[in-house]
């Protein structure tokens, strides 16, 4: 009677799993925009903008196979990196009034984001009440505990009774953040108990989770790692960001992490089946498998995009929609006198402390336009900038407003220690790390005194660096100027065409 029994059983699983079911899911994917929703004038290969983007994934999703989901999705950050996010009153706010445009499936919160409060509010106010839970914020919190930045989770219905996608939101788990805002580890966040509720979905198939968290951090596992050990039979897509770059990774053959460059440079495009079989997996539940995926990145450029979209010209590529974004991107434009030229770059300079291929942007400013902006009075000046405080190269030939959003978008405060011994300073580069300072640094002598100009966003670190050297010594004061505002007078004054 038992090996009837088991005989039953056996031929009961076989007879299910031959009851499976199917999709092929398509996932779009962008990040780290940073502002870049007007192509890009210095490198004409990248030539499509917003409402090319929404132009993409309208096509994609409506021509898609009957048996496909196309599924679009944002990683963060669309602050700091242009005019059109940064020159606004409020930074950030036309940025996202566009992005509330496009169809997107879901988003997740950026850690440039919270370096404004006015972005910060505006983000609660009015940003994450539109997408009504599809923004993700899972470990960034306002302050006011009554206002979100955004949701934990939402659920997806697939298609062919495949059953549902969990879509999970997380931020890198230390980043400089504005008053207004609090965050989280990913560790800490994890603990939540929403995940209790997010986990008791029925039929769930695929899990999404949208991490403005570079690849290689140990916290991009993490997370993938704890959503196998509450569902080992469901694949995971880790969709990333935050370091500018594009990669993948393959943890497993049925999870897949994407990462998708920046500056609206390329949209990943990831393919595969889900294979629902009806036989069980590890705790009972439903063995789920991702299968045949492929992989690619399209070009933020008009031709790849029409290509990618099933387009053999620009015939018909246009939209309603699409148009009325580029509209409202070219009058913003306009508005802000972002094309208005102020000079005109004698050469290429390269945003990198060491320029390889060209001069370095840094070089120039602190060993050329900063000094001829101070003028020395009765002792020299010595000039740092932090690594990083550039994020865009300047091009050889006409300079406009907008070039200088690109080249600096944080604009930092400046700020002075006068008198301070050459001696003291140098042994307070060194300890800086990767602070750039102006050339002459080197050739002071230890007896000389200098004043030292600085950004006041690191004046905490700074400050604690010279009492480390010299306790009690040294103060600073405001210069009443910053990065980008000292630099554009002198693009204005020196660099005529």
């Amino acid at each position: 009677m038992v090996f009837i029994f088991l005989l039953s059983v056996i031929f009961a699983i076989r007879s299910e799993s031959n009851d499976d079911s199917q999709i092929k899911v398509t996932i779009l994917h962008t990040t780290d925009m940073h502002g870049w929703i007007n192509g890009h004038l210095h490198e004409p290969e990248l030539d499509a903008d917003l409402g090319d983007l929404y132009n993409y994934i309208y096509w994609k999703k409506s021509r898609k196979d009957p048996n496909e989901i196309v599924l679009a999705f944002d990683t963060g950050d669309y602050t700091q990196g242009t005019g059109l996010s940064d020159a606004t009153p409020v930074q950030g706010e036309f940025i996202f009034e566009q992005v509330k445009r496009i169809p997107y499936d879901g988003l997740c919160i950026g850690n440039h984001e919270l370096r404004s409060n006015g972005c910060i509010d505006n983000i609660a106010n009015n940003v994450a009440p539109f997408w009504r839970g599809k923004y993700l914020a899972l470990n960034a919190r306002h302050v006011d505990s009554s206002k979100q930045l955004g949701g934990k989770y939402f659920t997806i219905d697939l298609p062919n009774n495949v059953g549902k996608a969990l879509v999970f939101g997380f931020l890198v788990s230390s980043c400089t953040h504005d008053t207004k805002s609090v965050l989280l580890t990913v560790s800490q966040s994890l603990k939540d108990p929403m995940f209790n509720q997010a986990f008791s979905t029925p039929n769930v198939s695929l899990i999404i989770c949208l991490c403005h968290i570079d690849t290689p951090n140990p916290d991009v596992e993490l997370i993938r790692k704890f959503m196998k050990s509450h569902k080992p039979n469901i694949p995971v897509v880790m969709l990333t960001g935050h370091s500018h770059l594009t990669r993948i990774e393959t943890p497993t053959p049925d999870d897949y992490v994407m990462e998708s460059g920046f500056y609206s440079n390329v949209i990943g495009n990831l393919q595969f089946h889900l294979s629902k079989s009806a036989s069980k997996g590890r705790y009972f539940e439903p063995l789920v498998e991702m299968v045949d995926y492929t992989q690619s990145w399209v070009d933020m450029s008009k031709e790849a995009l029409q290509q990618s979209a099933g387009f053999n010209s620009s015939s018909g590529w246009d939209t309603p929609m699409g148009s009325s974004i580029k509209a409202a991107i070219h009058k913003k434009v306009a508005e802000l006198n972002l094309t208005r030229q102020i000079g005109c770059s004698p050469k290429h300079f390269s945003m990198f402390p060491k320029g390889f291929f060209f001069s370095s942007l840094y070089d120039f400013v602190l060993d050329t336009a900063f000094p001829k902006m101070f003028k020395k009075q009765q002792l020299d000046y010595v000039f740092s900038l932090p690594n990083l405080v550039f994020r865009y190269d300047l091009y050889k030939g006409p300079i406009v407003e907008d070039d200088l959003y690109a080249v600096d978008p944080f604009n930092y405060g400046l700020g002075v220690f006068p008198s301070v011994s050459a001696a003291h300073l140098k042994k307070v580069a060194s300890l800086l790390g990767s602070t750039v300072f102006s050339s002459n640094l080197k050739k002071l002598a230890d007896d000389e005194k200098v004043n030292f100009v600085f950004t006041t966003n690191e004046a905490a670190n700074v400050q604690s660096k010279f009492e480390q050297v010299a306790p009690g010594q040294y103060k600073w004061n405001a210069v009443g100027t910053s990065v980008r505002t000292l630099f554009r007078d002198y693009v204005i004054s020196n660099l005529k065409c």
